[in-house]
Formats: C-alpha cells, sequence, structure tokens
C-alpha cells in the first residue's frame, strides 16, 4: 500500500498527541498523590516564600526565588523608548539606550547601604550573584567585562515578585537588621500612548528596621556614565563623560548628545 508525504505527517501528529495526553495524564496523576505544600507564608503584610506548588514548581504569577531568579530581567522604561532591565536579584542589566539593543551590558551601576555602629555593615541592595554569570569571559569579543561589582558583599536572600508595570524585589540577611524592599516600574497609562512612551524609569527603596533599636544608617546610589559614548577613532579613545550634581543626586550626560536635548539621564537619592 503506497503512503503519501501528507499521510506520514498526519500519523506524525497523531502520535505526537497520544504521547502529550498520556504525559498530562501521568502528571496529573503524580499531581494527585502529593501532598498540598503552600507556596508562602504571609507575616504581617509581607510575603516569605516557603515551598512550590504541589506539583514542584514554582506557582503560576506566585513568587520567585532561590534559582528561579537566576534569569529574570524584568524591562523598564517607556514603550519604544529603550529599556533598563531589574534582574531577579535587583541588579540592573540590558541598558539599552540610544536606539542601540545591548542584551549583555551591565555597567557598574549598584545601591548600596552601610550601617553605623560598633559593628559596621554594608551591602549592595541586591542578592547573590547567579552562577550563570560568573564565567571566563573575553573582553575584546564581548564588550566591558561586566562582573567589576559582584565581590562586593550583597544580601542572603532574595524574592522577585511582578504585576506590570511594577516589579518589587525584597532583600533579607541574617547579619543586616534591615529588611529592604526595591520596586520597579515604568509609566504605563491604558489608552495613552503619549505618557506610555516616555523615556523614564523608576525605583524606589524601602527600608524595614527589624530590630528593637534606631538603627543610623547611610543609603548611595553608585553609577558610572552609562550614557556617556565612547570615541570610535584610534586617535581619540577617551569617552565624552559628564557628570554633574544635582539636589540629593547627580546627572549622567553626553556632550556629544547635548545639541538634540536627549543627552541627559538623571539619577537621584533621597
Amino acid at each position: 500500500m503506497a503512503i503519501t508525504r501528507r499521510g506520514i505527517l498526519a500519523g506524525a501528529v497523531g502520535m505526537i498527541a497520544a504521547s502529550g495526553v498520556d504525559a498530562v495524564s501521568s502528571e496529573s496523576a503524580r499531581v494527585a498523590r502529593a501532598p498540598a505544600q503552600p507556596d508562602v507564608s504571609t507575616s504581617g503584610d509581607r510575603k516569605e516564600p516557603k515551598e512550590t506548588s504541589r506539583s514542584g514548581a514554582r506557582e503560576f504569577n506566585g513568587i520567585y526565588h532561590g534559582d528561579y531568579l537566576n534569569q529574570i530581567a524584568f524591562p523598564m522604561g517607556g514603550i519604544g523608548a529603550g529599556m533598563i532591565c531589574l534582574e531577579g536579584t535587583g541588579a540592573l542589566s540590558k541598558f539599552s539606550l540610544r536606539n542601540r539593543p545591548e542584551l549583555g551590558s551591565e555597567p557598574h551601576v549598584f545601591s548600596a547601604v552601610c550601617i553605623k555602629g560598633p559593628r559596621k555593615i554594608a551591602r549592595v541592595l541586591e542578592g547573590p550573584v547567579p552562577n550563570w554569570k560568573l564565567r571566563p569571559f573575553l573582553p575584546g569579543a564581548e564588550g566591558t567585562y561586566p562582573g567589576g561589582c559582584w565581590g562586593l558583599p550583597r544580601f542572603r536572600q532574595a524574592t522577585f515578585e511582578t504585576h506590570f508595570p511594577f516589579a518589587t524585589v525584597r532583600l533579607q540577611d541574617a547579619d543586616v537588621p534591615l529588611e529592604v524592599e526595591l520596586t520597579g516600574w515604568s509609566p504605563f497609562s491604558p489608552g495613552d500612548a503619549d505618557n506610555s512612551s516616555l523615556p523614564v524609569a523608576g525605583i524606589e527603596y524601602r527600608f524595614l528596621n527589624r530590630s528593637s533599636a534606631p538603627i543610623d544608617a547611610v543609603f548611595s546610589f553608585n553609577s558610572q556614565n552609562f550614557f556617556a559614548v565612547r570615541e570610535e577613532s584610534f586617535n581619540k579613545g577617551t569617552s565624552s563623560d559628564r557628570i554633574r550634581p544635582t539636589t540629593s543626586g547627580f546627572i549622567l550626560g553626553c556632550t556629544a548628545l547635548e545639541a538634540t536635548g536627549i543627552n541627559v539621564k538623571t539619577v537621584k537619592t533621597s
């Protein structure tokens, strides 16, 4: 009996569909046998991750933690106006500005807190650096080495939760009497394309004192001028960096783009 190409494809599709049904059935049976486990526990108005869902996977729309944080990159910035990504650990990366997508970029930009007292404590406001980043790096082929700040001390625990256009990272460390919550967001107004396309990204920091005594601490936001343009000429290897002070913060700019009116990226700390 002759078999046509259409017949072969139809048979293959039928086998794949049957395999998929069997897999779903076996997974459903395994889930039914598994004991129920809570996804989070509530302490006051704060959510703390405990276990995963009954199937062993992270609950849909639940809190990300552990290895689930490693590949998170939440884009911040107006629609079509470039982006800066907030990672699951609280790091900032993938700075794609001036119509140049740079998904591998991670400039030296971080916030930190220093707690005064007999035992001084300092931490970058991020969770542990994902293991996949700690790999050999080729400066010539892969651009600027992004790990210049990875050796600084960080919080030991991080969780990530998102409800667009907001993303929240919570940080904890047994040696730090502060809990930190940072929220990244972008302007988004349904039905208003102009205001939803503003080249703006915001990050808000909130600190909670877990101890019974007052805490004297210093918050800082630190950044290289990632907005600067480096000259490509062999005779001009310097970049057009311009960093200007402003009230409670600083302004990052670029001399080459001054005439366009889009040369300034403002970062404020308060």
